[in-house]
C-alpha cells in the first residue's frame, strides 16, 4: 500500500531500525500497572459519586467520574493495536473489558481506527477525521458535546447485533469478518441486557448512576481531547504535520496511556505506550508539538474557528 511504504520511509529517514526494534519490546507489566491506576482513579470518582448523592455536588460528581470513564478509551485504543501487553490474551481480555465498559464493540473499533491510520487527515478517506476545515465555532461545539458519536457507534452496536454491516464499513472491515462484528454486537447487547435485567430485579439504580449516566456526560471530554490530535493539522499522510503531539502533565499522560505523544504514535504505531517518552526525545524536532497543553490548543483552535464562521466550506 502507497501510504504505508510512505511511512516506513519517512520513518526509518527520522530513527534507525535498531532503535526502533528497542523501542517496539512489550512487556506485561507496564500495562498493568497503568490499568491498576486507572481503575483505581474510576474507583475513586465513583465513590466521589456514591458519597455527592442527595446533594448538589452530585452533577459535579458524575461530570468528574463520566470524564475518567472516558480515558478508558486509552486502554482500548492501546489493546487494539495489541502493543499493551506481551500476552496475547491478556491484551485481548482488557480490549474487551474496557470496550463493555465504554460501550464500543472492541473489532468493529480495531478495523475502524486501522483505517486511521492507514488514511490519516486524508479527506473522505480516514475513518476517523474528527473535523474537517474550515469549520464553524457551531460545528466544534457539536462534536465535542459527543452526541453524533454516541448516534454513530450506538447505530453501529444496534445494526450489528441486527446482522446489518453498514456499506461505509465495508472498505475497512474484510468481508469474512463481519460474522465476528455481529457475534460480539450480540454478546454485548446480550451483557447490557443482563446487567438492566439484574438492576430491575433488584430495584437498582446503580447501573445508571456509577455507568450509563457519566458514560454518557463524560464522552465531552473524550472529544476535547481526540479533536486536539488531528484538528487544524495539515491535511495529507504526513505524520509530522498531520499529527499533533501535546504536552502536558503527567497524571493527564499516565491517565491516556502516553497518547498525548499522539504524532510519535502515528510515526510508529507499533511502539507501545510505555516507550512513546523516549521516542518522543528522539523525535521531537522533527514532528509536531504543542508545549501549552490541551487549553493552549484549543484556544488556538477556538479562534480560527472564530475566523473561519463565515468562511465557504471547502468542496
Amino acid at each position: 500500500m502507497k501510504e504505508l511504504d510512505e511511512l516506513v520511509s519517512l520513518r526509518e529517514q527520522m530513527i534507525t531500525r535498531a532503535n526502533l526494534k528497542r523501542l517496539a519490546k512489550r512487556n506485561n507489566y507496564a500495562g498493568l500497572l497503568f490499568l491498576a491506576f486507572h481503575f483505581g482513579v474510576i474507583a475513586c470518582t465513583g465513590w466521589l459519586v456514591y458519597v455527592s448523592l442527595g446533594t448538589m455536588w452530585i452533577i459535579p460528581a458524575i461530570f468528574v467520574h463520566g470524564a475518567m470513564l472516558a480515558t478508558l478509551f486509552a486502554p482500548m485504543h492501546e489493546t487494539a493495536h495489541g502493543t499493551a501487553f506481551r500476552m496475547l490474551r491478556l491484551n485481548e481480555a482488557v480490549l474487551w473489558l474496557c470496550s463493555l465498559i465504554y460501550i464500543f464493540p472492541p473489532h468493529w473499533f480495531r478495523y475502524h481506527h486501522a483505517f486511521h491510520h492507514t488514511y490519516t487527515q486524508v479527506r473522505r478517506m480516514d475513518s476517523a477525521m474528527v473535523l474537517p476545515k474550515p469549520i464553524t465555532l457551531k460545528e466544534y461545539l457539536f462534536y465535542v458535546s459527543g452526541l453524533m458519536v454516541w448516534k454513530r457507534n450506538l447505530s453501529y452496536l444496534f445494526g450489528h447485533a441486527l446482522g446489518h454491516i453498514d456499506p461505509a464499513e465495508r472498505a475497512y472491515a474484510p468481508e469474512d469478518q463481519f460474522p465476528v462484528l455481529i457475534r460480539q454486537a450480540r454478546i454485548m447487547l446480550l451483557i447490557y441486557a443482563a446487567v438492566a435485567i439484574v438492576a430491575v430485579a433488584y430495584d437498582s439504580w446503580a447501573p445508571v448512576i456509577y455507568w450509563i449516566l457519566p458514560r454518557v456526560v463524560g464522552e465531552s471530554y473524550a472529544r476535547w481531547i481526540r479533536v486536539a490530535e488531528h484538528t487544524g493539522c495539515a491535511e495529507g499522510s504526513d505524520p509530522r504535520v498531520n499529527t499533533r503531539t501535546t504536552l502536558t502533565n503527567s497524571f493527564v499522560r499516565i491517565l491516556w496511556w502516553n497518547m498525548p505523544y499522539h504524532a510519535e504514535h502515528h510515526l510508529c504505531a507499533y511502539i507501545p505506550f510505555h516507550a512513546l517518552p523516549k521516542f518522543h526525545l528522539q523525535v521531537r524536532d522533527k514532528v509536531t508539538v504543542s508545549s501549552g497543553g490541551y487549553f493552549s490548543v484549543h484556544a488556538d483552535l477556538f479562534r480560527k474557528f472564530i475566523r473561519l464562521r463565515h468562511a465557504p466550506r471547502a468542496q
